[in-house]
């Protein structure tokens, strides 16, 4: 339960410091308005109904065996969104 209040006061007290941080990046010309409430993790667009997998790749590597991937999922599962 302690770990667990440590975990949340850190949250909040880091939101806090990352928000100040774009907020800074933004005005320093660094960082996209339209694109701000992306970089805290506010979505643009509603979630869509079903299921949703979440597919990230950091690689051009990964990124191609991830489109691969994704081709398979589509086509085996029609209810699918992929994100």
């Amino acid at each position: 339960m302690m770990m667990l209040k440590i975990y949340e006061y850190g949250m909040r007290r880091g939101e806090k410091f990352i928000h100040n941080a774009l907020l800074r990046r933004q005005e320093a010309g660094k960082e996209s308005l339209e694109r701000f409430d992306e970089r805290l993790g506010l979505a643009s667009r509603d979630r869509p109904s079903g299921s949703l997998v979440w597919v990230h790749a950091a690689s051009v590597g990964e990124a191609q065996s991830a489109l691969i991937l994704i081709q398979t999922l589509l086509q085996n599962y029609s209810d699918l969104s992929v994100l």
